[in-house]
């Protein structure tokens, strides 16, 4: 929200700031701007005027943080008009890409987008390589900013960048050195600036769509896409009063890169109809996001398999790897480690990917890569939580069609038929506030996250929007603990030994979440193999599991009843046994069931008058 009115921010107050955002929304598309001018609820990411031809590899090895943000600045200036600039790792960047991500995009751009790749320039020096790009569009380049490095008037040049025409960014003397023999003069000196400083000049350039949380001790990533987007760059959280003016003029559904701590973070951009896309780390999205696909079929879905019939004594699960939604991963290494989509095993087992459907937009080509590699056992998923990174609870209702209309689009490029969620906390879900990532005929069901307990504090419950259900995390791979919900390997196969074997009930399925981070897709192949032994088990991609649980699990009747068994205490006493008994569940361990009498059991997800924060003794305290 805003500080309140009376605020005033080195003299300036944001009365004078609204009055500028007035103006802004006016000029929405006015002449400055070389990149597509979108209205609110239509595509967020910005395209340049021309298609990429020719892409000059440019080595960072050997070369310092300050000079890796001036080639930001360079690829970000000119992927306005065409990407020119593409950073890759080592001078031997070909041999690189089987353990590259960034090096095996620009191999496939080579050999299969059209694009040519120039590596004339690996090897040169900073200097020559600037002088190189300056004198081949000087109508581009016309001037430099000077800044610190690693402090907040980092954030004010990319931001003063971001807002002007051919504006490089100099972070040293070395550099700004290396930009004066080129000829390219300084236009101002930032050093000991902040955002808040350039806010007044430079906010009805900036884009409405886009916004960069980038810590500064970053600045070596993510300018390229600032610059290019004519996004504002700031650090979250280090400077309210300027990030709550460039909030205001957001017009969602917006994407915000960066990062920041995360709850904090999501939350309070999601209020303002800003989603997330994890990026801190990544580079090259100017040229990223410019590469077009070659032409691919989406893989249709496989041959729907015989019903399941209810008789079976089986236990059907599922495996779905968290964290697709970051960009720097995926992008990154992602596509080549041999932990997750490089392993040499992909394919074994059944495995579902989270990945992020804005990657048809944000990575084209690299999503085409991606889909033209996938093998049968293989399924991307979108999320967490759509198009883009936000909670449910946070998000306005207002932006909720636009944003799902976004992730609809994304998921029909990458043939995704599911959708994760990750809520904010461990209450039950608001089917209201989920029913419209539901609302196409393309989208099978979702797979909702609790916060806690590695994503499965809601213990595999589901429940229906519709005809159609919501599935939550039953157990996760998270950690090597022998107990509770987070599991490593061998107690994981322990524990889904003792689910219920009926396909008929929703204890007939198990989701099982895989932390990216301690774990991987040889440790999900263990777990497989071992329930294969076991004998009793089907290991299935979660469309399957989804399928299966569609067809043979019937939706609660809204006449079942239930009773907490002990009104108004906390865990382990926050139960309610319900006339259905698979319905018996817990409220979440941070809440109180505190419905008196028999209830009617809220199929449309509706527990706030149920599971609630408040004890009995605690409301009378108050």
């Amino acid at each position: 929200a805003l500080a309140s009115r009376g605020f005033k921010c080195f003299g300036i107050s944001l009365h004078y700031f609204l009055s500028r955002f007035v103006i802004a929304s006016m000029t929405r598309c006015f002449a400055f701007a070389l990149l597509a001018c979108h209205a609110a609820g239509s595509v967020p990411y910005p395209v340049s005027r021309r298609s990429i031809t020719t892409l000059f590899a440019v080595e960072e090895d050997g070369r310092s943080k300050e000079e890796l943000l001036c080639l930001d600045s360079v690829a970000g200036n000119l992927a306005r008009q065409s990407p020119q600039l593409y950073r890759v790792g080592k001078a031997n960047w070909a041999d690189q890409a089987v353990s590259d991500g960034y090096s095996d995009w620009l191999l496939d751009m080579q050999k299969k987008r059209g694009i040519n790749v120039d590596s004339s320039l690996i090897g040169l020096s900073f200097q020559k390589v600037v002088q190189h790009f300056v004198s081949s569009n000087r109508g581009s380049i016309s001037s430099y900013v000077r800044c610190n490095p690693g402090d907040a008037s980092v954030s004010a040049a990319i931001t003063y960048a971001a807002a002007g025409d051919g504006v490089l960014i100099a972070a040293s003397q070395t550099v700004a050195d290396a930009l004066e023999s080129a000829g390219v003069s300084q236009v101002k000196d930032l050093r000991g600036k902040a955002v808040r400083d350039v806010l007044a000049d430079v906010l009805p350039r900036l884009s409405t769509r886009i916004f960069v949380f980038q810590d500064t001790s970053k600045m070596a990533n993510l300018g390229d896409y600032a610059i290019f987007a004519r996004a504002p760059s700031i650090a979250f959280g280090k400077d309210q009063a300027a990030q709550s003016a460039l909030l205001a003029r957001a017009q969602g559904p917006a994407a915000a890169f960066g990062w920041g701590p995360e709850n904090d973070f999501v939350s309070t951009l999601n209020r303002h109809g800003v989603y997330v896309h994890a990026s801190d780390w990544s580079k090259n999205l100017a040229a990223l996001s410019n590469a077009p696909p070659a032409v691919h079929s989406i893989p249709t879905a496989t041959a729907e398999a015989p019903r399941v019939q209810s008789t079976e004594a089986l236990h059907t699960v599922a495996f779905l790897m968290s964290d697709g939604d970051n960009l720097q991963w995926t992008l990154g290494n992602w596509e080549v480690d041999k932990k997750y989509w490089g392993s040499p095993q992909r394919g074994k087992i059944p495995m579902g990917w989270t990945f992020s459907p804005s990657s048809a937009w944000v990575a084209p080509s690299a999503l085409a890569k991606v889909l033209t590699s996938k093998s049968p056992n293989d399924e991307l998923v979108a999320g967490p939580s759509g198009v883009g990174y936000m909670f449910p609870q946070t998000w306005p209702q207002s932006f909720r069609s636009d944003f799902s209309a976004l992730t609809f689009q994304g998921m029909k490029s990458a043939g995704m038929r599911l959708v994760n969620v990750l809520g904010q906390n461990d209450n039950m879900p608001d089917m209201d506030s989920l029913s419209p990532l539901l609302a196409s005929s393309d989208v099978d069901g979702m797979i909702y996250y609790g916060w806690g307990d590695g994503y499965a504090s809601l213990k595999g419950k589901a429940f229906w929007v519709d005809s159609k259900p919501v599935i939550t995390g039953r157990l996760s791979l998270w950690g090597e603990a022998t107990s509770g919900l987070m599991l490593g390997v061998q107690p994981m196969v322990e524990a889904l030994k003792k689910q219920a074997k009926d396909v008929s009930s929703a204890a007939g399925y198990s989701l099982v979440i895989v932390h990216a981070w301690s774990h991987n897709y040889t440790d999900a192949v263990t777990i497989a193999e071992a329930l294969a032994a076991e004998g009793g088990f089907d290991v299935v991609l979660p469309s399957e599991l989804v399928r299966r649980f569609k067809a043979n699990v019937k939706p609660p009747s809204s006449h079942i009843t239930c009773q907490c068994t002990h009104v108004g205490e906390g865990a382990p006493n926050n139960g309610y046994e319900c006339t259905d008994p698979s319905k018996n569940a817990y409220c979440a361990s941070t809440q109180f069931c505190m419905a008196d009498g028999d209830w009617n059991f809220p199929v449309d997800g509706q527990w706030s008058q149920i599971c609630q924060k408040t004890s009995i003794s605690s409301a009378i305290l108050l």
